[in-house]
């Protein structure tokens, strides 16, 4: 009787992808997918944010319409230039004592020339003629001006002045003191002129030369100060020495 083989044994066949498991390639392989999928990954994140802001809806702002200004005139503007209330005033002109001034139109104007001791002139010019009354009558305004007064032509007319100056109570200049300039000439306006009534205004010296002097007596309503004083500062801007001697 024939013996019978065994049957042929079955080789043992390595698990499916073993191989491929022990294969350095196939990890090699794997890493770079791994890293390829990551920085795929990445990318398709950052375009979802992107495209995420860009969709999102905006808050639409408006901008209010400014009113469109008219154009600017570039047309220059004339300040009106203040008219000299001097300039329609009467003149008045005195070549021996060589001195002119101006005054208003409608004052009254009395120009005397002295025959006492001391040969000078005497004007008086007011707006109206005073009445008697030892007050000063309302809304006057009135000058004398005496020009041709001695002096001492050794003394300093600063010093001379001064000493023309009177103690309270007295007739004449008093008061505190202020040098002025007359055209050109040196000149001291004294607070009191001393006028003898019940007006009361500055008084006003001017050197003429080395040997004359003008003084001026003011007087005016005290209810009314302010504009007649500015109306004496007006007559005596107005002054002019014909024979110039300037300090």
């Amino acid at each position: 009787m024939e013996q019978l083989k065994p049957p042929p044994q079955e080789k043992e066949l390595p698990a499916p992808h073993e191989k491929l498991l022990r294969n350095p390639a196939f990890w090699e392989r794997q890493g770079k997918a791994a890293k390829w999928l990551a920085i795929g990954s990445i990318i398709f994140f950052i375009l979802l944010l992107i495209s995420t802001l860009l969709l999102k809806p905006q808050k639409l702002t408006t901008t209010p319409i400014q009113p469109t200004q008219p154009p600017t005139s570039t047309i220059p503007t004339t300040t009106p230039i203040p008219s000299n209330p001097a300039t329609n005033w009467k003149t008045y002109r005195n070549e021996k004592y060589g001195f002119e001034f101006k005054y208003p139109q409608d004052w009254i104007f009395e120009a005397n020339q002295t025959s006492e001791k001391y040969d000078f002139l005497d004007i008086h010019l007011a707006n109206f003629r005073h009445s008697d009354n030892p007050a000063c009558d309302p809304s006057f305004m009135g000058l004398e001006i005496q020009a041709g007064l001695p002096k001492d032509q050794n003394q300093d007319f600063s010093s001379f002045v001064k000493s023309q100056q009177i103690v309270e109570g007295d007739l004449g200049p008093k008061g505190s003191l202020k040098k002025i300039k007359v055209d050109n000439h040196i000149g001291f306006k004294a607070q009191y002129s001393g006028w003898d009534s019940g007006c009361s205004g500055p008084g006003y010296f001017i050197e003429q030369d080395d040997a004359r002097y003008i003084y001026i007596y003011t007087g005016a309503d005290k209810n009314n100060q302010e504009e007649e004083l500015e109306k004496f500062d007006q007559i005596l801007s107005t002054f002019k020495f014909l024979n110039q001697n300037p300090k």
